[in-house]
């Protein structure tokens, strides 16, 4: 890789910043995603793939950049978390919540699972059955983990 002094970081980190703006526009004006709790990051990946290499190639993100930017972005908002203020209140309604989000991952990682075995069996003999938890390990866990 040639000596680049930065330039695709600072290219890769713009062409992301211009689509998270351009999706939370989106998500202001459009209310259907507000009301299904669709991610501006959802919506933006959804962008950046259709104008990237994969659809139209309006867009190249250098994947190794991105891998790079993903590793360290990902240590700085973990850590960020940790720094947020927190009230000390402990009630029922947290534990209530804690056992609605629970659910919720238990709910999508067996359906996920269970639709995967049902390609494994039909469509695809190959595909790695856990593909199906991708859905609760990303919403869980967090992309690293999915």
């Amino acid at each position: 890789m040639a000596a680049n002094y930065g330039w695709d970081v600072l290219i890769n980190f713009t062409y992301l910043t211009i689509l998270l703006g351009v999706a939370m526009v989106i998500k202001l004006n459009f209310k259907m995603y507000q009301k299904h709790l669709v991610p501006t990051a959802i919506i933006a990946g959804t962008i950046g793939f259709i104008l990237g290499d994969e659809l139209l190639g309006l867009l190249h993100f250098d994947i190794e950049v991105l891998e790079m930017m993903i590793y360290h972005l990902m240590a700085v908002g973990f850590i960020s978390l940790a720094l947020k203020d927190r009230g000390k209140s402990h009630n029922t309604d947290n534990v209530t919540t804690g056992f609605m989000i629970v659910n919720a991952y238990i709910f999508q990682a067996v359906i996920g699972f269970g639709v995967a075995l049902l390609l494994m069996n039909f469509v695809y003999p190959d595909l790695f059955p856990n593909v199906g938890l991708l859905l609760p390990l990303g919403f869980a866990q967090g992309p690293g983990q999915a």
